[in-house]
């Protein structure tokens, strides 16, 4: 793990952090002064559900995460902490499980890779291609997202802080203790369609990482991106914050040589394109013209109100424009696609 890291550093690839706070150098003592501080504050809240059947305030590494998310601010911390753990009973996070989303699950849209990249940390994939706008109920989306992250989370690291007789910082205690704290998240990107241009679930996604596991991804590949999602991203990516620059376009040679051993890269990206049977696949899955045109409209219409300093909310609302009326004709038939999941906001 180390070793590789060292030696993608010295051929000049930036494969993004595995460590959270990796830019920081905080020492023993100042870490657990803050930790204590941040479980006093703790202490005064006994109602607060619990973090996987522990009591937050005996969880340490859960403390120290948030902390070093928070750039060790012990109020910032306990805001964002809190709010994680109230989403996650809200919304059974714990309870989760593919009985639940067996549809989402049989379109093999997102997986979690049974390799780890060449630095160690594990890898969550999202096929663009396989996943339609028009074709999915928004609650069972979503309950696959976290139950992707939370599959994730279970083989990355909960670091603590480092001893307190321990003379280095923080981050090289991580390091020596390895697995990462990060993961790699890859969206194959090739055959993008406004059909996939999903911003409900985009938005649910986003604010998801940025409250309720941040700082667990370390780099984001954007595999294949046509000209048609760049557009769309350079527009939306002064939304994202820092958190536009987790992300990198690449090809799918460059994925698999620059972030994967040999025999290692996940299924799919074997080669730059996967033949004829692939590309079949993706013209048999194509919508009717009226949809697709509709589509369109809808994410230009999302694009041209971000670029033009609208609030990210409204350039939402429109992008989803085109699915309200669907989803009014749905509920006449006493269907509905959103299945009780909140709405999100993405951060500023």
């Amino acid at each position: 793990g180390v070793e590789r890291r060292a030696a993608a550093a010295t051929e000049g690839r930036d494969l993004g952090s595995a460590y959270i706070g990796h830019e920081d150098n905080v020492d023993s003592e100042t870490a657990w002064q803050r930790v204590e501080a941040l479980r006093r504050r703790l202490e005064s809240m006994p109602e607060l559900p619990r973090w996987r059947g522990k009591p937050v305030l005996e969880n340490t590494g859960l403390l120290w995460w948030f902390l070093r998310d928070r750039r060790l601010d012990v109020e910032e911390a306990l805001k964002k902490l809190v709010e994680c753990v109230k989403w996650r009973a809200e919304f059974r996070v714990e309870r989760l499980g593919p009985e639940l989303f067996m549809k989402e699950m049989r379109t093999r849209k997102g997986f979690l890779h049974q390799y780890n990249d060449i630095t160690g940390r594990p890898v969550l994939v999202a096929v663009a291609r396989r996943h339609n706008v028009l074709d999915r109920r928004l609650q069972e989306s979503c309950q696959m997202c976290a139950w992707m992250l939370e599959s994730a989370m279970d083989r990355l690291a909960m670091a603590e802080p480092p001893p307190k007789e321990s003379a280095g910082s923080a981050v090289e205690a991580a390091v020596a203790n390895e697995p990462p704290e990060q993961a790699l998240g890859i969206f194959d990107l090739r055959d993008f369609s406004p059909m996939q241009a999903d911003l409900e679930v985009a938005a649910f996604l986003v604010d998801v990482l940025y409250k309720y596991y941040p700082g667990r991804t370390g780099r984001v590949l954007l595999v294949g991106a046509p000209d048609l999602f760049r557009s769309f991203w350079n527009s939306v990516k002064p939304w994202l914050g820092h958190y536009a620059s987790l992300a990198d376009f690449v090809t799918v040679e460059e994925m698999a040589k620059d972030y994967f051993s040999p025999g290692t890269v996940p299924p799919g990206f074997e080669s730059a394109d996967d033949g004829p049977a692939r590309r079949a696949t993706a013209s048999s899955a194509l919508p009717s013209r009226r949809r697709l045109l509709a589509a369109t409209d809808a994410s230009l219409g999302a694009s041209a109100l971000v670029g033009s300093g609208a609030s990210l909310a409204a350039a939402l609302a429109a992008g989803a424009g085109f699915v309200t009326g669907r989803r009014h004709r749905q509920r006449k038939r006493g269907r509905s696609l959103a299945g009780g999941v909140a709405r999100t906001s993405l951060p500023g």
